[in-house]
């Protein structure tokens, strides 16, 4: 990585600034009349360090996966605080305002609590239905004869399809 003079660090900040080459030049410091040129020229010569520092800005500026799960996970347990402006009455036809914190309300840490389900993977309802699709898979593959092994048909199907009286009703009457 070459080492890049103070002139050029300051047309790069400029650069993101105001989006304008030959602007970046001028309050950069470059001196002559011919800024259109130098833009050109340093965006050419200077654009991966331009990309380096916008990326750099950006992870700054974005929340990463972890910083948000830390977040729902502090609101969760009750943890983060909330500020409410209060005005309260101070003396005679005076009042004042303060900042009040307060917990997170239940609905607040229930909402949490439901996107960090969202976020960090499948709910016990979630695995059921892939289990139920697995086993419909293997059904299928078995009746269609692809499925490497035997399976009888003992109408589970047709029990998730709501049929399970009519499908079962004669292994209650055997017992």
């Amino acid at each position: 990585m070459t080492k890049l003079t103070e002139k050029q660090k300051r047309f790069i900040d400029y650069y993101i600034e105001t989006g304008n080459a030959s602007e970046a030049c001028r309050l950069a410091g470059y001196r002559g009349s011919n800024h259109d040129v130098l833009g050109k020229q340093n965006l050419v010569k200077l654009g991966i360090y331009i990309n380096e520092k916008i990326e750099a800005k950006d992870n700054q500026r974005i929340a990463s996966q972890d910083e948000v799960l830390r977040y729902l996970t502090s609101v969760l347990r009750g943890e983060a605080d909330e500020e409410n402006i209060v005005i309260e009455a101070v003396g005679d036809y005076c009042t004042q305002a303060r900042i009040m914190k307060k917990k997170a309300a239940v609905k607040d840490r229930n909402d949490a609590a439901k996107q960090l389900l969202k976020i960090t993977g499948v709910t016990k309802i979630d695995r059921e239905k892939l289990d139920i699709e697995k086993e419909k898979l293997i059904i299928m593959q078995t009746k269609s004869g692809q499925a490497d092994t035997t399976i009888e048909d003992d109408g589970f199907l047709d029990a998730l399809k709501g049929k399970a009286k009519e499908v079962w009703a004669d292994d209650s009457e055997e017992d």
